[in-house]
């Protein structure tokens, strides 16, 4: 009777411009509870416009023996180790957005045969100790074919919900609500969760299965929208989403993204993303909402004029205008392979 391998989670974390919160996030990995199987961190570096990759390699490199850190496919990637937990620098040559750079993450974390798990995480969180069990049970709970979330709180205030791991969509305005947000963490305890729309992108966890399953996320929006594409595309294949409760992470939500705290205010490229990209995603899931969605974005800057913020018309306008650019553009669908694992020559 074979014995099943022991599981093995994968963490990506993009990096752009946040060495330092980065450096938190994989030392609350390092002293989190871990599966049997350990856990491989793989670091991506979107082509940061500071220093963040010598601080993410000097560190790596103090941390450890010298003699532990490994360069590989000139500098393309780094490796070193800490205690039980196996780490990977990944350098990518240019910055092609959010899930480009965890598309990397995930290539090469598939390339291990031994991963059976992966979490997309993003690198502004600091995870609790029981973060990472809590969601490979959530996981196991439905036989490895579903996507779990995890009990997102505010950094600054971790009694104060972000979200409880995913959202509703609103057509209509082509936004969408978290679940549970701004409420105690203490009053949702017993609360029952809604059916999710998507994931919130910040803590997205998931088996080889499913990644097999739906392929690698939407690179076409660079940065929003992607997790509800690619959850979208999850749901018509039969993936469940779930709230793992105790899988709690501190989240400094908008961090590196030009969004204050809170999402209380978006700065210019992240008002152009949101409006844009939704428009993007429902041309594809609902046209017919594209024309109010349009109009809210509209709204929305108008509203910020009012604030004293002019910019964000001419902003509105853009993203209108190269929606309607691209509105018809397919991207090709890109799967995981076999051979990915055979043609790699080392396993991390």
């Amino acid at each position: 009777m074979s014995v099943a391998p022991p599981d093995r989670i994968a963490i990506i974390l993009v990096n752009y411009n946040g060495a330092a919160d980065t450096i938190e996030c994989v030392e609350s990995i390092r002293e989190m509870k871990k599966p049997r199987g350990g856990v491989v961190v793989y670091v991506v570096d979107n082509a940061s416009l500071d220093d963040s990759l010598l601080c993410l390699r000097q560190w790596l490199e103090a941390a450890q023996s010298s003699d532990a850190v490994e360069n590989v496919e000139q500098d393309a990637e780094i490796h070193g180790s800490q205690g039980d937990m196996r780490l990977v620098l990944l350098v990518s040559p240019d910055n092609r957005g959010f899930a480009a750079g965890c598309n990397l993450g995930l290539a090469r974390a598939y390339s291990n045969p031994s991963v059976t798990h992966f979490w997309l995480l993003n690198n502004d969180t600091a995870v609790d100790p029981d973060a990472a069990l809590q969601l490979l049970d959530s996981s196991k709970r439905h036989g490895d074919r579903s996507i779990s979330g995890s009990t997102l709180v505010y950094y600054d205030d971790p009694n104060i919900v972000q979200a409880a791991a995913g959202a509703r969509y609103v057509s209509w305005i082509g936004r969408s609500r978290h679940v549970f947000k701004m409420e105690h963490l203490a009053d949702i305890v017993d609360r029952r969760a809604p059916a999710f729309d998507y994931i919130v992108g910040a803590s997205m966890f998931f088996s080889r299965y499913v990644l097999e399953t739906i392929g690698y996320l939407p690179e076409r929006y660079f940065l929003y929208a992607e997790e509800a594409d690619w959850c979208a595309r999850a749901r018509d294949n039969g993936i469940r989403l779930d709230w793992a409760r105790g899988a709690v992470v501190l989240h400094k939500e908008g961090r590196s993204s030009g969004a204050e705290v809170r999402f209380e205010r978006l700065g210019d490229d992240a008002f152009y993303f949101v409006s844009r990209n939704n428009l993007l995603y429902l041309w594809d899931r609902s046209r017919f909402f594209v024309l109010p969605s349009a109009a809210y974005s509209i709204l929305q800057a108008f509203a910020y004029r009012l604030r004293g913020d002019r910019a964000k018309i001419a902003v509105a306008a853009r993203a209108i205008r190269h929606f309607w650019r691209l509105r018809n553009q397919v991207e090709p669908l890109r799967m995981p392979s076999r051979s990915d694992i055979n043609d790699k020559r080392t396993a991390t």
